[in-house]
């Protein structure tokens, strides 16, 4: 397989940055490497104003903080002004990982109080669990997996503390159609809880098993309150199938490609349990595609079983490429329709659910763009349209 090289020396840089992340917190003898790998993406740096608002809207600049807290050698060339601009980057993330986990506190001992089980998923509980500090891993909102049968008085028990739930923008035979994986979001001063009733959307060719996922969950302390987490083959089978939807998709989270790396540096992964696991709910394809794109790109330690080269095609490649420059088709978003239009019976309710989606409310369409001047929010349809339309035309072009 040809080595993958980024376009552009700052993608390069966050490729770097990513890659050295992992034997620096595992304290591996091969950092060394990765880390001249680094320092020559960052000598190749010319434009350091662009560089560094691309590593800031990728969620990285204060990975390479830690990086320049740590190792002079790094810390001397890169410029002063962009040293300040990722230590500035990493205290807002500080700030707003404590505001979560204070919230996080708060919530999880009144669930814990109930005996209602809760488990936390992503970043609020890999931001403490695989990084020395607060604030290298950003993360936006709190994930919180619970049984279905908990959902009336989970809810209930966090409105409670004062939390809203939002409604949907979308009417309830649409709504119903979309099946999300959580409900909708639960807010209070800022702070946003997910609670996910499923790992995944039922359209997917995989069925993660939400009910077995939750009996491996592992109890652990997260900012004083006891929950579970999921084993750590569980936790890898969940970020690949996350990530895998996302690199499908038009937005790709980087930080869930640094939570992978770091997750194989730091522990032993027992690969024929992960294995035997993703063949049983019909993930195999998209772990193994997901874990032999990081090995190719990041050079983790070497995964240890077979797989086809044929895994990581040329279209694969190029949709990275294209997410690295912003410009990604939404191939998961127009499978998503495709297959909830395909679900609906008979042909009304089919054109009923195809308006909504391309003509939404007013008020979806004043969230969805954050339209500042809500009379205007009509000049908004024409751009989603379009977007509809490219999206689907270069979706058909890649199979990633």
């Amino acid at each position: 397989m040809k080595p993958f090289s980024a376009s552009k020396p700052e993608q390069r840089l966050l490729i770097a940055t990513i890659a050295a992340t992992g034997p620096l917190l595992a304290n591996k003898d091969c950092y060394t490497d990765h880390k001249v790998a680094l320092m020559n993406a960052i000598k190749e740096i010319r434009d350091w104003k662009n560089a560094s608002a691309y590593l800031i809207k990728k969620g990285i600049a204060p990975v390479l903080w830690y990086f320049l807290s740590n190792d002079a050698e790094v810390k001397v060339i890169i410029p002063e002004r962009d040293r300040m601009l990722y230590k500035q980057t990493y205290l807002k993330t500080l700030t707003r990982s404590m505001l979560l986990y204070n919230a996080f506190t708060e919530v999880t001992s009144e669930l814990n109080r109930r005996n209602l089980k809760v488990v936390a998923l992503k970043g609020i509980y890999l931001a403490e669990a695989l990084y020395p500090k607060l604030g290298i891993r950003q993360f936006s909102d709190i994930d919180l997996l619970i049984r279905e049968d908990d959902v009336s008085e989970v809810v209930e028990s966090i409105k409670g503390l004062g939390y809203l739930q939002t409604a949907s923008l979308y009417s309830r035979q649409v709504s119903e159609k979309l099946e999300h994986a959580h409900l909708p979001a639960m807010i209070k001063n800022g702070v946003s809880i997910e609670l996910h009733i499923k790992l995944h959307a039922a359209l997917y060719e995989y069925k993660l098993d939400t009910e077995e996922f939750m009996n491996r969950a592992i109890k652990t302390l997260i900012s004083g309150s006891e929950v579970g987490v999921l084993d750590c083959i569980d936790m890898l089978i969940h970020l690949c199938v996350h990530l895998d939807k996302h690199f499908n998709g038009s937005e790709l989270q980087f930080y869930s490609w640094l939570d992978i790396v770091v997750l194989q540096w730091k522990n032993d992964i027992n690969w024929e349990e992960l294995l035997a696991r993703c063949v049983k709910y019909g993930a195999k394809k998209n772990v193994i595609k997901q874990l032999v794109l990081i090995n190719h790109i990041f050079k983790t330690p070497m995964l240890p079983f077979n797989y086809e080269n044929s895994i990581i095609s040329r279209q694969t490649l190029r949709q990275l490429q294209l997410h690295l420059n912003d410009n990604a088709p939404n191939i998961t978003s127009i499978h998503a329709h495709r297959t909830y239009i395909k679900s609906i019976p008979g042909i009304k309710s089919k054109l009923v659910f195809i308006g909504e989606i391309l003509i939404p409310s007013k008020k979806l369409m004043l969230a969805e763009y954050n339209i500042h001047n809500p009379r205007l929010y009509w000049l908004w349809y024409p751009y989603r349209w379009w977007k509809f339309v490219t999206s689907a035309v270069r979706s058909i072009t890649f199979k990633a």
